[in-house]
């Protein structure tokens, strides 16, 4: 394969993945309805101690953060040159 046809197909996977990957992650927070402060360490750990699930939506949030990368460098690479005014 020719490494442009691998970095098109790496953007166009990563525009479909990274917000998936967001948006499953940050469904799986326990009680994610159930919005109050939370006013001591006490009461933050007997929330999250023991919720499985909510470490792992947030071990998927962190692997979308490559995911991100590949996009946001992918974005760049094709903006570049792009700007009508002199740029940096």
């Amino acid at each position: 394969m020719k490494i442009e046809i691998i970095k098109r197909k790496g953007f166009a996977i990563s525009l479909i993945a990274f917000p998936l990957m967001l948006l499953t992650g940050f469904m799986m927070h326990p009680n994610l309805l159930k919005l109050e402060a939370l006013q001591t360490v006490e009461q933050l750990v007997g929330r999250f101690h023991n919720q499985t699930i909510f470490h792992i939506g947030h071990l998927i949030v962190m692997f979308a953060v490559p995911v991100i990368m590949i996009a946001l460098n992918s974005f760049m690479n094709v903006l570049q040159g792009k700007c009508k005014q002199p740029c940096g």
